[in-house]
């Protein structure tokens, strides 16, 4: 993977999220992580090391983004772990309008400009509804070099050129369901509009959505949404993805498959439940599957 990819942009809610934080363990072996000490949006104590080699998210990291910037794989290189945020009201106002107001982001992705320099490098995107994602707001070195082209990196590997960026999404099913809006009816139309057919031909890999099983019986899922289940939303984006070409995996099999390990319905792994009551292997499997 990583000698095919410059890197992975995980762009979703929070089903996406643990996926983002397991293809990172899985991704760098043997790389030490650590949290770039410059922001202050980081503590400056507790052993930080030790969170980030942990399976499951650490709340160090915190819920809507981060990037993972890497040397060359070995012992002696390392990850250094970057936040968008200046400082945690800044983090707060994003959770904010990702919360209350999610239509009203505007697509554009916080990924740190140090993956221009990075050999290879993990960053992922909260996003708490179907808003089409802007690919066009990455740092102008990931840009594509033709009209429609892949976005791509040379990073560290200035002689073998650009390796493309792979993308792993998911349309945010269960937030859209709750909340009942039209979007649940078009989730993959919606994320990603914004992408040319060769860039979701050649880049793209999609999840759709899965669980939320306990969200049904607790009557979240409200009006006409009362009757809606996971499968039905995700038969209709497996169906979109298959007539255009766009590569995906049956998360909402997988989810109803192993529902007894979803702690909450929801996830396998979350950031502020001890990683010992989850069950990261799940996570783990679900990111071996988006990379497969």
């Amino acid at each position: 993977v990583r000698s095919r990819f410059a890197g992975i942009i995980f762009v979703g809610d929070s089903q996406i999220r643990e996926v983002a934080w397991a293809a990172l363990q899985l991704l760098t072996p043997r790389q030490q992580r650590y949290l770039n000490a410059s922001q202050k949006i980081f503590p400056l104590h507790g052993d930080t090391a030790a969170q980030l080699a942990s399976p499951c998210l650490p709340q160090t990291i915190g819920k809507t983004c981060f990037t993972a910037s890497c040397g060359k794989l070995g012992w002696s290189t390392s990850c250094v772990v970057h936040s968008p945020f200046h400082n945690k009201s800044h983090a707060e106002s994003m959770r904010q309008l990702l919360l209350l107001r999610p239509h009203e982001w505007d697509g554009a992705l916080s990924v740190h400009q140090s993956v221009c320099d990075a050999d290879f490098f993990v960053s992922y995107q909260a996003t708490w509804g179907a808003v089409p994602i802007a690919p066009e707001s990455l740092p102008s070195c990931l840009h594509p070099r033709e009209p429609h082209g892949l976005y791509a990196s040379a990073g560290q590997r200035k002689m073998g050129g650009r390796r493309p960026v792979l993308w792993v999404v998911n349309g945010c099913g269960l937030h859209e369901m709750e909340s009942c809006d039209a979007r649940r009816h078009a989730l993959p139309q919606n994320v990603l509009a914004r992408f040319s057919l060769e860039q979701l031909h050649k880049s793209v890999v999609y999840q759709p959505v899965g669980g939320g099983f306990l969200l049904r019986q607790a009557k979240r899922f409200k009006g006409e949404c009362a009757a809606v289940d996971a499968d039905q939303i995700a038969a209709k984006e497996t169906e979109w993805l298959r007539e255009r070409g766009v590569r995906h995996y049956a998360f909402n099999a997988l989810a109803l498959q192993f529902a007894p390990l979803l702690f909450d319905a929801i996830h396998f792994t979350y950031y502020w439940v001890p990683c010992k009551k989850t069950f990261p292997e799940m996570a783990r499997l679900v990111a071996q599957l988006a990379l497969q």
